[in-house]
């Protein structure tokens, strides 16, 4: 990915503050790119590796393609925060428990998924919003932006898409996730999902 590509997904200086980590869409690649990692654009250089995630040509860019058995990404750096989680997905089947993101890796804490019985987002802390909704209801075959404001999460690695000890995959496709080590208000969170929808930046 080169600099003029990163800079295509700069965010603005309010979201900059205190964000540790941020994956977009991928523009600029070819039909079926083979890429490893997905390219941090926080500033931080996180590293994310791919375990049999693959590429699909989404709505404004390459989004990262989960099967729903054991694909997901990791990124391993240390962090004990209490901030906020977006993410950008689209959930294809509503067959089992699926995790969004998990840092619970070697006795870390926090996670964020769908939980079947219940039919809705579970986060284990901090207050969920879907779109600019205070609800936990995310729709299947929709892409949903979802934040989550005031989650605590201890970690040495955060798995993306699967529970840390395997298990529970998500099945559906991932637009973007970012983190922060800040906790998001309602306004600010609103004010988010606003920039994501207004821009086409993230959906």
């Amino acid at each position: 990915m080169d600099s003029s590509e990163r800079l295509r997904w700069r965010l603005p200086p309010w979201l900059q503050e205190d964000c540790e980590l941020a994956l977009p869409p991928i523009p600029g690649l070819p039909k079926n790119p083979m890429y490893s990692e997905w390219p941090d654009v926080s500033g931080n250089a996180r590293v994310v590796t791919f375990d049999g995630m693959t590429w699909a040509l989404g709505p404004i860019g390459h989004e990262g393609v989960l099967d729903g058995t054991d694909d997901h990404a990791d990124s391993t750096f240390t962090k004990n925060i209490t901030g906020t989680l977006l993410i950008v997905a689209k959930r294809h089947t509503s067959a089992a428990d699926q995790i969004l993101l998990d840092a619970t890796t070697g006795g870390g804490t926090g996670s964020l998924l769908w939980d079947q019985s219940a039919g809705l987002l579970v986060a284990s802390s901090g207050t969920i919003y879907v779109g600019k909704s205070k609800t936990s209801v995310m729709r299947q075959g929709e892409y949903e932006a979802i934040i989550v404001s005031g989650i605590a999460l201890n970690f040495t690695k955060l798995v993306i898409g699967d529970a840390a000890a395997g298990g529970a995959p998500f099945d559906g496709n991932l637009l973007a996730v970012c983190l922060w080590s800040s906790t998001f208000s309602e306004r600010k969170a609103k004010d988010t999902v606003d920039w994501i929808a207004q821009g086409r930046r993230l959906i």
